[in-house]
């Protein structure tokens, strides 16, 4: 999807992963062929996640494209970060003056957790295999979760802490992608996967450019603030745009 859709027949991509350390896994290149097989050949690694390091990584290879293209950075990762030296806000900064959009389709720590082998909490049972050693609770029959939950053996870790996350805080990243004229989307199946690299597919195929002249003396310390408003049917139409413009002002 990622060739077909987004990089299509006149565009280029590189692949990067993450860890505790910034692989680039594939240069700039329109061969889908080398494009697909480095993401398929994607290995696990560590349990760090340096992810602004490696946006930090593509900004920078973004840099020295040339301006005529189309500048974009698309994350499909779990919005945790840990361990990245570089902050998102310095991030956020560099891509706004280099004209990077960047679009986030978020992937569910939950889901993962769920997804991957069961994590052994406690002893090894001592009975064979469809017998319980413990009593059933007064008035009620076995069942696989409820001695699960009574042994100590059902990880509820990925409920706990996805509940957290999404009580307590939200991801900076969301924020951050929006700052730059994209958008984040959460996913937690195949299927949504799919439908947000269609997303980002159809906007970037299907864009208006509009430009306009400004005073120099409108910018503060080279940042221009923006606003972009549908007059005509508001609830139909949407925008994106960056909320704020880095403008090369001649020195006083």
């Amino acid at each position: 999807m990622f060739t077909q859709n987004i990089v299509g027949e006149t565009g280029a991509a590189a692949v990067i992963g993450y860890s505790d350390q910034v692989e680039k896994l594939c240069d700039f290149t329109d061969d889908h062929s080398v494009i697909e097989k480095a993401i398929a050949d994607l290995q696990p690694g560590t349990s760090s996640a340096n992810l602004y390091d490696a946006l930090s990584s593509a900004v920078e290879m973004l840099r020295n494209t040339p301006p005529s293209r189309r500048r974009v950075i698309i994350t499909l990762a779990e919005t945790i970060d840990t361990g990245s030296e570089v902050k998102l806000d310095a991030i956020v900064r560099d891509a706004q003056i280099a004209d990077i959009t960047i679009y986030s389709i978020g992937l569910s720590t939950a889901r993962a957790e769920m997804s991957g082998p069961p994590m052994q909490a406690a002893p090894l049972p001592l009975t064979p295999s469809g017998t319980y050693g413990l009593p059933p609770v007064p008035g009620s029959a076995y069942t696989p979760g409820d001695v699960q939950l009574r042994s100590g053996n059902m990880d509820l870790g990925a409920f706990v802490r996805h509940a957290w996350t999404v009580v307590a805080r939200q991801p900076a990243l969301q924020a951050a992608v929006s700052a730059t004229g994209g958008f984040f989307q959460s996913t937690y199946d195949d299927d949504s996967i799919e439908r947000s690299i269609s997303q980002i597919s159809a906007e970037l195929y299907t864009q208006y450019v509009l430009s306009y002249q400004s005073e120099p003396n409108d910018a503060k310390n080279g940042f221009h603030n923006i606003k972009v408003v549908v007059v005509r049917h508001p609830e139909t139409y949407k925008v994106r745009f960056r909320p704020i413009y880095f403008m090369n002002a001649p020195l006083q």
